[in-house]
């Protein structure tokens, strides 16, 4: 930095503090469009010079084990996930954030060890680092797995749709069909939810069924609740696009059953079929051929959504079995 001779100030400012003196850390103020990131450096000098600097960084003095993981921390895409969900200014387009925004984040205890190592791996490969940085904040501070999911697929999908301008959105891009790694991804984490709220015993398993021909606009997975007979997890059921559709317009029957006053599901762009055929219990998945519909934040909210159905579904199987029985004693 150019160092400055003669520095003026008012006399009704506060004089030079503590604050302006090394150990410091630098954050620039602004967004960076192309990481999606905000940019944050550790400064350590011998100098007893104090440092200043213009409006578009925002700068901390404190002690070097906390300006290190502070430094980490705002490098992560946790800084701008959390700025982007607290901050009115950030979340509505303005790349500057409150300043008052950036004191509020989390910062958690990381060892000093951990900061030297990533910023030798960073002088040689910048992208990795990112990696083990993200990877190391969010396992420091504690979070669960369904959190980091969300963390994840709005750093990676919602924020660069958010910000693309003019380009290509990432979100709204097809989902690859070999090796189906979105829709394997969204099944895994859908399995999760489901063991989660109704035990490890179930057998869950999914078809993901992929045309053979011209790709549809849309996806369709069947997730089976109860299918012990099958050992394959996730099967890829690659089939003709006319048996596609004959399977669609059956499905379509069974929603018009039981969903006759929205419509019948070529008008929808999401629909979940509940279908028990052959005594298996089923649950059809229909959506765009869209990978933000297939992202794994999306499958835990599907699967909270199907739990909520069925959940409501065995109480009022219980209520009409209650029922059932009272008439019988009056009988």
């Amino acid at each position: 930095m150019p160092i400055v001779e003669e520095l003026k100030y008012h006399s009704k400012d506060s004089p030079i503090s503590d604050s302006f003196k090394y150990p410091k850390m630098f954050i620039k103020h602004a967004h960076q469009k192309k990481t999606r990131r905000f940019a944050a450096a550790f400064v350590e000098s011998k100098s007893r010079n104090e440092v200043l600097c213009s409006r578009d960084f925002l700068h901390l003095h404190s002690n070097i084990s906390f300006l290190k993981s502070a430094t980490l921390t705002y490098n992560s895409s946790f800084a701008a996930y959390y700025l982007l969900l607290t901050d009115g200014s950030f979340a509505f387009y303005h790349p500057k954030p409150l300043v008052d925004s950036f004191w509020k984040i989390p910062i958690p205890d990381i060892q000093e060890k951990a900061f030297n190592d990533l910023r030798n791996l960073g002088k040689k490969d910048k992208e990795e680092a990112l990696v083990k940085i993200d990877e190391l904040v969010l396992n420091s501070l504690g979070i669960s797995e369904s959190e980091k999911i969300l963390v994840e697929d709005l750093f990676d999908f919602t924020m660069r749709d958010y910000f693309a301008g003019k380009e290509i959105s990432k979100g709204r891009q097809s989902t690859l069909r070999k090796p189906e790694t979105e829709l394997r991804n969204y099944c895994k984490t859908f399995f999760k939810v489901i063991n989660a709220g109704f035990g490890k015993d179930k057998n869950l398993r999914a078809t993901i069924f992929q045309e053979k021909g011209n790709e549809l606009p849309i996806r369709m997975i069947a997730i089976h609740l109860d299918s012990p007979e099958r050992k394959e997890l996730i099967k890829v059921d690659e089939c003709a696009n006319e048996k596609l559709w004959k399977l669609l317009l059956k499905l379509n029957e069974t929603f018009m059953q039981n969903e006759s006053e929205n419509g019948n599901i070529f008008y929808q762009r999401v629909v979940r079929v509940y279908s028990n055929e052959d005594g298996m219990p089923t649950i059809y998945l229909i959506k765009p051929d869209q990978k933000r519909y297939w992202l794994r934040s999306q499958a835990l909210h599907d699967a909270d959504e199907v739990s909520a159905d069925i959940v409501s579904w065995f109480q009022n199987q219980n209520q009409i079995h209650s029922q059932g029985a009272k008439r019988k004693k009056i009988v």
